[in-house]
């Protein structure tokens, strides 16, 4: 009863970074020290924010118009490099849940993705684009009380080259987050106000590469409080909603 998910190395490594500081490490609540994968999306909240990495790839390129064999070679080429670079592949075996179902991540494994490098390889790190790690779902020990795990792995071409297994903690549901980010808007009336914690900026903007630009949205406010959440947004795959803090006057 398994379920994999295939990941370029570096987009496995790029969104474990960006969405670690978010995932909680308070033990009381063990849902939140976990990350979680919904529909082509790895999200993790500690209450305060919440961090969403988008891993929607890239599409598979389109077949040429012509067909002569320098077009198809050229193709082929660009299919492979496709494959293997960009690609996000979703596994399951026959047993296991369907991919409507969340698939979660505790936090050590995801802090392994973020650290990975090439000493996890058998490749120099300008081929590391070419590597691809696996998150697996699992069991081990007894049938009767198994113990749930994720595993992570590295894979150099076709050959496992890294792995190692953590423990995750058994729970039904994580809190619906993405709600959160669906009902977000911004705020479109007054001066934009923000009142925020400087550690819950920390936890987006301490993983922006030096030139990386990104954007700062104030929220609307509801439900009768005068801030909404504000909204950062760092290049085309990450987001970060952070709620707001009580000014005093």
């Amino acid at each position: 009863m398994t379920r994999t998910i295939s990941l370029p190395f570096f987009t496995a490594k790029e969104a474990a970074t960006a969405v670690l500081p978010h995932v909680s490490n308070d033990d009381v609540t063990p849902v939140l020290t976990h990350a979680v994968i919904r529909e082509r999306h790895l999200l993790a909240t500690d209450r305060y924010t919440v961090g969403d990495y988008d891993l929607a790839f890239a599409e598979r390129p389109e077949e040429p118009a012509s067909k002569d064999e320098k077009a198809l070679r050229g193709y082929a080429s660009l299919l492979d490099d496709w494959e293997r670079r960009a690609e996000v592949r979703y596994t399951q075996n026959d047993e296991a849940d369907d991919w409507d179902e969340q698939f979660y991540i505790p936090r050590a494994a995801l802090a392994r993705i973020a650290t990975l490098n090439e000493r996890q390889s058998t490749v120099s790190r300008d081929m590391l684009s070419y590597s691809r790690v696996t998150i697996t779902e699992g069991t081990m020990g007894p049938a009767g009380a198994p113990t749930l795990t994720t595993t992570v792995g590295v894979h150099d071409g076709d050959v496992e080259v890294f792995r190692q297994v953590f423990v995750r903690a058994r729970f039904t549901t994580y809190p619906p987050v993405w709600k959160l980010l669906a009902d977000w808007k911004p705020q479109e009336e007054g001066a934009p106000t923000f009142g925020l914690m400087p550690e819950h900026l920390r936890k987006v903007f301490s993983t922006v590469p030096k030139y990386q630009p990104f954007k700062i949205t104030a929220g609307a406010p509801s439900n009768g409080h005068k801030q909404g959440p504000m909204m950062a947004e760092v290049g085309e795959h990450f987001r970060a909603l952070i709620q707001p803090s009580l000014i005093l006057r």
